[in-house]
């Protein structure tokens, strides 16, 4: 490890790790006043290869910097002695290598980590830049418990057929062994992929299921072998599918973009415990139904009025009355009184919870890794849990026959006395400005003397303790052919 060096305007404070072609040391930047990570080059720049790299990493990270899941470059420079120096955000918490020994992650944690990080690599491969080493270490933990993509030291253009110059065999997939770093976006998933597998189970994909004893055999083993049925290594069956396809040995059958990958994901966590984690993407949305979405975005001008606010245009009325006839205000209030709380309790006490129907946006809680401080002022980690969420039901089949739609959907998580609430949507697929519905227990609905050629509803999961689907389902049925 060479010396931390001297630097105009950065106070050294410890060293935080040491690579192959560099080091990284804690400096306190004076103006602004904050902790900085500072990375150096072990080699001074000498020769075009060595300028090249350097540049290439500084301008790449400064080209992504607005990604909140990517590493924020600071600055950029030379030592006086000639090493190439970045200056970068501190991520305090270390690293998710770091993070899975000290606290696993659950399933849950690993998904949201997983979209986050397919957010950032859609980004880098939109803007034609490759990772080329997605891996635990090159994920950090930020001050606000988020993952940072990090490392694009041996990133490269998307479509340079030159070699990386680097990758690492844990979690590089099988063109890049075969072609000793070379690789495109494909590449990049199957290493997210397996590194998601690392932060759940600790150790990559293939050395978790046959457990290699060297490098040889294991680059052989990831060549020649197929994963067995993921329960047999212990991964969630639901990952089963999507992580099969990203780990794919030939690229033409894995996801054809990260925001594929993705989608795959948030579809894991909308199936298991009915929220998602957004994309942050330009151009992409961030949630992988649009037809929710679009339901969300009509919500707020249509949003279903409760009882007493219907009562307002009678109020008015009443109050008029009050003026006219004084002698029998006081009757006429307590009419109207309980002519509200009767209509409370129906529509809170009889009717499901409609405003949670469709007054209330989906949640976007995600699992974050909590920073708390530690002896020397940096911060360790705990992990902060989330609230369960009633799931949407799933779409199965709709079609209109003459003047019959019929409408059918699953129950993703189903519980004794589950019931579903739907209502139909207006013509331009908004919601109604009303509280009309009405309740089922089966998970098929038939309705009757249709003459438009569609017909959409919107439904929800509804539990035993009136609590409902917060993302409800919209389904629309076209009339057969």
């Amino acid at each position: 490890m060479t010396a931390p060096p001297q630097l105009a305007g950065y106070r050294f404070i410890r060293v935080i790790g040491s690579g192959g072609t560099a080091d990284v040391y804690l400096y306190e930047q004076q103006v602004p006043q904050r902790r900085v990570a500072i990375k150096v080059d072990k080699f001074p720049l000498e020769g075009d290869a060595a300028r090249r790299r350097f540049h290439t990493e500084a301008n790449t990270m400064a080209r992504l910097a607005a990604h909140p899941t990517i590493l924020t470059l600071y600055d950029a420079s030379v030592t006086p002695d000639g090493h190439g120096y970045l200056v970068l955000e501190y991520a305090p918490a270390g690293n998710y290598e770091q993070l899975s020994e000290k606290h696993p992650p659950t399933p849950r944690q690993v998904l949201d980590v997983g979209v986050r990080v397919c957010g950032a690599l859609y980004t880098a491969h939109h803007a034609g830049i490759l990772h080329h080493d997605v891996k635990p270490t090159n994920i950090l933990v930020s001050q606000q418990g988020t993952p940072l993509l990090a490392d694009f030291g041996i990133s490269s253009p998307l479509y340079d057929p030159q070699d990386s110059g680097g990758y690492s065999p844990l979690w590089a997939a099988p063109e890049v062994l075969r072609e000793h770093g070379h690789g495109d976006e494909k590449s990049d998933i199957y290493s997210l992929a397996a590194t998601l597998i690392g932060l759940l189970r600790g150790r990559s994909p293939f050395v978790l299921a046959f457990e290699p004893r060297s490098r040889k055999e294991l680059e052989n083993t990831v060549l020649t072998k197929e994963l067995p049925p993921f329960n047999r290594i212990g991964l969630p069956k639901e990952w089963e599918q999507p992580f099969r396809k990203a780990l794919d040995k030939n690229p033409e059958n894995r996801h054809y973009s990260a925001l594929e990958f993705a989608r795959d994901l948030q579809r894991i966590q909308h199936d298991v415990y009915g929220s998602q984690t957004p994309v942050e993407a330009r151009g992409a949305a961030p949630y992988l139904d649009a037809a929710i979405a679009r339901v969300e975005s009509t919500e707020s001008e249509n949003r279903p009025h409760p009882p007493s606010r219907h009562m307002e245009g009678h109020h008015h009325k009443t109050t008029q009355s009050l003026t006219a006839w004084p002698k029998i205000g006081p009757i006429i209030m307590v009419i109207t009184f309980l002519m509200g709380v009767a209509s409370a309790a129906w529509f809170f006490v009889l009717q499901p919870n409609t405003t949670d129907a469709a007054g209330i946006s989906p949640s976007r809680e995600s699992t974050q890794i909590t920073p708390t401080p530690t002896k020397d002022g940096d911060t360790d980690i705990a992990i902060a849990p989330t609230a369960e969420e009633v799931p949407s039901p799933h779409a199965k089949k709709n079609v209109i026959n003459g003047t019959t739609a019929t409408f059918e959907w699953t129950n993703p998580a189903p519980t004794p006395k589950d019931a579903y609430f739907w209502k139909r949507l207006s013509a331009d697929g908004s919601v109604p400005n009303d509280a009309s519905g009405s309740t089922t227990k089966e998970t098929t609905l038939q309705v009757g003397n249709v003459t438009a050629s569609q017909l959409c509803l919107q439904v929800s999961l509804v539990r035993s303790n009136r609590q409902m689907s917060r993302a409800p389902l919209t389904l629309c049925a076209t009339r057969a052919e």
